[in-house]
């Protein structure tokens, strides 16, 4: 009896490992897609992550195998288990194609209440069946479980790549975010202190997803942005940017080496590997030598980075002499199995930006009173929704609120900006750049959530204005412009190459060098 037993369970283990190959996919489609855009972007080890997703892998094929082989010998449940199973399979396909497919699935694709229902109603229905219809259902059933066992048997050929890619991927990623070695400027290769002190000292401000339409063209009424308004009155508003793109890791590679792109291509290790170039059509691999921190080195500037979202510490690290980067991000298994309890989720991410947001205050103040540090690009994840900030209240919060509320916290977070400088004697002399990386994507927040009423109003209606705000303060400028013609965010990196080359140094200048650029 021993033979055939262990014959059924093997049999029953094959078509396990078809059925949880398909059910995990949800988990395991993260860490095995071609794009490996969670590693990309991962703060932390890998080991883990990789660890946890194996494992479950693996129980639940076990979970399954107990499953099948056990139905096989207790009739009343057989309808129960594969009941379960066959309705379990369209949304573990649907999310799992979709991360391979880089695919947005619109929000309500299927609610978080309905896959509750999704197992639990057909459960009990299963038991219903198996009682009160035993016979006939089992009859139907076994009429259909040889085909619906076979392609599962093939598929289990699929389960079998899934776990031998989380060994080999999670090989690959097993110092993902192991300290880089920095650049480190020598006397031979940098200029001195002299002649750096003889160039401006340039720093970056990019707010993530700031809006030049929320900011200075059509303002929420009642909204006061002291900072911004302050800002304008001594620099030049660009009025008509053309944006590098609404996807943050196509924008920021584009703005650092000039090149227009619509796709990046990462590796298994967490590096940027390739660009997409969108006026060729091709790939190229992405140099960090063919950036602006370079073009900074080269002028003997010092560089140094306190960013967010991007891993911009393990992608640029040989041409930055100071960096800090951090995201943190709940792997996609909590976003699938947590949110019945949405605000439980909601509360989790935005204290999630929260922390982030701290951490890159503290180093991004680090930089900016440290005026060695003479080319400094700073990214923080705000206005960026979800909003992290009541500005009725005045307090920083985890329990939501508008875009507009995050672009009032953006405006403090720019007079902080300021009054370091100043305190340091740095802002007068400093070429300073504030932008957006884009603007607010309402096309995408729009129906979500986290979208409120005044988010609706502000909007109006979820208009999407594709203008980032973009704003330059030359050195010792002390009267407000505007640049009304077209000027492409992609060439940001030949704007600061202007002005490392000490090119630019009035308003009119500046004017020109956009006016050449449109010929």
């Amino acid at each position: 009896m021993a033979g055939p037993a262990l014959k059924s369970f093997g049999h029953s283990a094959l078509v396990a490992l078809g059925i949880a190959s398909v059910t995990s996919l949800p988990f395991t489609a993260p860490l095995i897609s071609p794009n490996h855009e969670f590693i990309y972007h991962h703060v932390g080890s890998a080991t883990p992550v990789f660890l946890f997703v194996t494992l479950g892998f693996c129980l639940s094929w076990l979970l399954f195998t107990v499953l099948l082989w056990v139905a096989e010998r207790i009739r009343w449940i057989f309808l129960v288990v594969w009941f379960i199973i066959l309705l379990s399979l369209p949304y573990a396909l649907i999310r799992g194609i979709a991360f391979f497919a880089k695919v947005d699935l619109p929000h309500g694709l299927i609610p978080y209440e309905a896959i509750v229902c999704l197992l639990v109603f057909p459960a009990i229905m299963s038991i219903v069946f198996a009682l009160l219809w035993r016979r006939q259902s089992a009859v139907f059933f076994r009429h259909l479980q040889p085909f619906v066992e076979g392609v599962f048997q093939f598929t289990s050929l699929f389960g079998l790549m899934v776990l031998g890619n989380l060994f080999w991927l999670g090989w690959q990623a097993r110092n993902l975010n192991e300290p880089r070695q920095l650049h480190q400027s020598t006397s031979a290769s940098s200029a001195s202190v002299a002649t750096r002190n003889m160039h401006p000292r340039i720093i970056w401000l990019l707010l993530d997803e700031l809006s030049f339409d929320q900011v200075y063209d059509h303002r929420f009424a009642g909204l006061d942005l002291p900072a911004f308004d302050q800002l304008a009155a001594t620099s030049t508003i660009f009025t008509h940017v053309v944006p590098a793109g609404t996807r943050t890791d196509r924008v920021i590679p584009s703005l650092f080496t000039g090149i227009p792109l619509d796709d990046i291509h990462s590796s298994p290790d967490g590096q940027l590997r390739a660009l997409h170039d969108t006026a060729s059509g091709s790939w190229q691999p992405f140099d960090t030598h063919q950036t602006i921190f370079q073009d900074a080195l080269d002028r003997g500037y010092k560089t140094a980075l306190s960013g967010w979202f991007n891993p911009y510490c393990r992608i640029l690290a040989p041409v930055l002499d100071s960096c800090f980067w951090t995201y943190r991000t709940a792997y996609p298994l909590w976003n699938v199995v947590a949110p019945a309890w949405k605000n439980g989720l909601a509360q989790e991410k935005s204290s999630k930006h929260i922390d982030d947001y701290q951490d890159l205050l503290a180093a991004g103040d680090a930089l900016l009173t440290n005026p060695s540090l003479d080319f400094a690009f700073v990214h923080l994840p705000i206005p960026h929704p979800g909003a992290i900030y009541d500005r009725h209240r005045r307090a920083i919060t985890t329990n939501g609120g508008s875009y507009i509320d995050n672009l009032a916290f953006a405006d403090l977070y720019l007079a902080h900006f300021r009054q370091i400088l100043e305190q340091n004697g740095q802002w007068n002399s400093s070429i300073v750049i504030v932008m957006g990386d884009h603007s607010w994507r309402t096309f995408g927040w729009r129906g979500l959530d986290s979208w409120t009423a005044e988010d609706e109003l502000a909007s109006h209606g979820g208009k999407f204005d594709d203008r980032p705000a973009y704003i330059l303060k030359l050195p010792n400028q002390q009267t407000g412009a505007s640049i009304n013609t077209r000027f492409a965010a992609k060439d940001t990196r030949a704007l600061l190459d202007a002005l490392l080359d000490n090119r630019l140094h009035t308003t009119a200048d500046l004017q020109a060098w956009v006016d050449e650029q449109n010929p």
